[in-house]
């Protein structure tokens, strides 16, 4: 006998209607109706539940009916597939937002010893030259740009005041600078691509040794700091999530 007809009779011996067993089930009407006329099986819990109303065994009520065994089987295999994968999810979660943070502190280091590390060249340079005249410092500025340490930089340009009575202040604000190099023109394609790809370095203002005031951009690549800051925070969440469903489930079995 089928399980869906086993529930019906077990039912109407109870003397219970439809809409009795929905309340107590906690689930709505038609789906009593579809599992006693066999258009759908309850899940395990829903069948203890019955078996627990109806005072009927689960033996009895799963006898005979293979299918509602081959679900009850599927859906055991689901919920043990599920909680191991519950069991695993803050771990999994918890090593992404460790990668995250190790990969955020990687390249903000990167980020700030490249910064120190050019602002400190062009510093060097404009102690040695008069920045206006480019054309005594650009083989020198080529070479620096060509270190190993600097193969990350993508473009560079110079900006110089020039101060016909020297400067000791970095005193910018009624001066206008001149662009006297770049390596890449930002208005080509070429140009626009690379600087949409790249994040520019932290520059500081520099007297040359005449007193003009130095002002470099370079930009590296970009390193998406911002981005995976994002990505820690969200797997942060979640790891603290999941770690809080997975702590109520076990509590919840030891209970039972």
């Amino acid at each position: 006998m089928k399980i869906g007809l086993k529930l019906k009779q077990a039912r109407l011996k109870k003397e219970l209607t439809q809409e009795n067993v929905a309340n107590i089930l906690n689930v709505s009407r038609s789906t009593i109706s579809s599992w006693e006329v066999g258009r759908s099986y309850p899940d395990l819990e829903s069948i203890v539940s019955l078996s627990d109303l109806y005072n009927i065994s689960l033996d009895k009520l799963l006898r005979e009916d293979s299918d509602m065994i081959k679900k009850l089987s599927l859906d055991s295999k689901i919920i043990n597939k599920i909680g191991k994968l519950l069991n695993y999810l803050p771990i999994i979660i918890f090593i992404i937002f460790l990668c995250s943070i190790l990969y955020i502190n990687i390249a903000e280091n990167t980020y700030n010893k490249l910064s120190e590390q050019m602002n400190n060249e062009i510093k060097a340079l404009s102690l040695k030259y008069d920045m206006t005249e480019v054309n005594r410092y650009k083989k020198e500025l080529d070479s620096i740009l060509n270190k190993n340490e600097f193969k990350t930089i993508k473009s560079i340009e110079i900006y110089v005041a020039d101060m016909e009575k020297g400067n000791k202040n970095l005193e910018t604000d009624k001066y206008n600078f001149r662009l006297l190099y770049e390596t890449v023109d930002p208005k080509s394609a070429k140009g626009r691509n690379l600087l949409k790809n790249s994040i520019g370095i932290l520059s500081k203002d520099i007297l040359d040794k005449d007193g003009n005031i130095v002002h470099h951009q370079s930009y590296m690549r970009n390193y998406h700091i911002f981005e995976m800051e994002f990505v820690a925070l969200v797997f942060g969440i979640l790891g603290f999530i999941s770690l809080l469903v997975s702590i109520i489930i076990k509590f919840k079995n030891t209970k039972r």
